[in-house]
């Protein structure tokens, strides 16, 4: 058991030192570690891409471009000799990908004068396609119109230092083919290519959000997923400044929350990560809660204004405390009179005789106050005679009958007046003079005289 995990902790590490060195991750790695001779293999990730190389023009087996003691070896190749390899997948790097090979050279080689105006026997072409596309040179190739320099090279000649490494920029797409041409003349000239890598830069990790309730500073570079590897030149952004550098030091109550991002501006293919923090450190609130005659808050009942100050635990982990104040309105009660005559319509409905209705008035928090209405039917008074003397003519006969109207001087009722009627109305001439009569008013509500 000891055994099994021990070999697989070895495993994991040389996997690792395959693909991963210092945060960068190799999808191609080509250290020419096979046999001599080899003009063919597979590179050393667990990709297994394979390449080859071709050397046309020899005229012997002292010319060649193979591998040779760890690296790609063209010795008198009389002319252009070509390494390529099968396509590379870089799918899995969106962010893009960086080239990168190193060259070094022994011999006394050729150059030319710039701009080639002179035959250029010894040099070195370095180009790669994308996606099956045309091939781009390197960008530090000088062009060239000399034809034996294929039109454009980044070595020509003597090499002014024992080894130089080129690097690509920001490469991005599905695949993609790498093509190195070296080209020399003689059996004492050697062009050697060594450590031939694709691979990704340095992760700025993955996106994610940061909930907190926490007082104390906290580092958002820990939070960052997928664990990338520290960086001195790892720059955050955001709505207000951290501090700390790369680790990116948040201090609640300075800092605010909000999206900080990660970015490492060295990375030739730009790459950054989001953290959006919600730093919390308390969540204060306050309501009013209005309610008729009584109401029920946490289990008890309160029928009178209070404050109450309640505190609990959000989703966050964060302490709230919210404030309510309990108002408590009355049912009011009450009570009142409507006269009419003969009918009274109240609330929609008429009524012909005495009654006791009640009335409900809607109020704030659902309180109605409750009248009860008294529908009195006779007005509030007797009715009232005005009269005034009236002359009464007797006719041939001897006697003469009074109209009640003409003795109406303006009597009134707070209903309508239905009759007026005299104690008598005929005269005679024994009653000639002032005469005294009763006059009856009958009011519509049936109020006495």
């Amino acid at each position: 058991m000891n055994n099994f995990l021990s070999r697989f902790i070895l495993t994991f590490s040389l996997l690792l030192s395959v693909y991963c060195v210092s945060g960068q991750t190799f999808l191609f790695q080509e250290t020419f570690d096979e046999v001599n001779g080899s003009n063919s293999g597979v590179d050393n990730t667990a990709n297994n891409v394979g390449w080859n190389s071709t050397c046309p023009s020899s005229e012997n087996a002292q010319d060649y471009f193979n591998v040779q003691n760890g690296k790609l070896e063209g010795r008198d190749t009389n002319g252009e000799a070509v390494f390529t390899t099968d396509a590379i997948d870089i799918s899995v790097a969106p962010q893009g990908v960086i080239l990168r090979a190193t060259f070094s050279e022994s011999g006394d080689l050729e150059g030319c004068t710039p701009g080639c105006v002179s035959n250029c026997l010894d040099w070195v072409r370095f180009e790669w396609r994308v996606d099956g596309g045309p091939w781009t040179l390197h960008p530090a190739s000088i062009p060239c119109t000399n034809a034996s320099a294929g039109s454009s090279y980044i070595l020509l000649g003597n090499m002014a230092q024992p080894q130089e490494t080129f690097t690509s920029g920001c490469i991005s797409g599905d695949s993609l083919e790498i093509r190195i041409a070296v080209a020399n003349w003689a059996a004492s000239e050697y062009w050697r290519i060594d450590d031939l890598e694709v691979f990704t830069e340095q992760s700025t990790g993955q996106d994610s959000t940061l909930s907190t309730c926490d007082t104390a500073s906290f580092d958002l570079f820990s939070a960052l997923g997928s664990n990338p590897l520290p960086s001195v030149s790892g720059v955050w952004s955001g709505p207000s400044v951290l501090s700390n550098g790369s680790l990116g030091t948040f201090t609640p109550g300075v800092n605010v929350s909000g999206v900080y991002t990660y970015s490492l501006p060295s990375n030739l293919c730009p790459t950054s990560t989001d953290i959006t923090v919600n730093s919390i450190i308390s969540i204060e609130d306050s309501t009013q809660l209005t309610a008729c005659d009584s109401v029920q808050v946490g289990g008890l009942w309160y029928s009178s204004d209070t404050t109450l100050v309640d505190s609990f635990v959000t989703a966050s982990g964060c302490d709230s405390i919210v404030t309510v104040e309990v108002l408590i309105q009355s049912t009011l009660f009450g009570n009142d009179t409507i006269n009419g005559c003969d009918s009274i319509l109240f609330d929609g409905q008429y009524y012909y005789s005495d009654t006791v209705v009640n009335d409900s008035i809607p109020v704030g928090a659902g309180c109605d106050s409750i009248v009860a209405v008294a529908l009195v039917f006779g007005g509030n008074s007797t009715p009232t005679a005005i009269c005034q003397g009236a002359p009464l003519y007797l006719n041939s006969s001897g006697f003469g009958v009074l109209d009640a109207s003409l003795v109406d001087n303006g009597s009134f009722d707070d209903c309508s007046i239905d009759t007026l009627l005299l104690d008598r109305d005929t005269f005679y001439c024994s009653d000639v003079g002032l005469s005294p009569i009763t006059v009856t008013l009958t009011a519509v509500d049936g109020g006495g005289s």
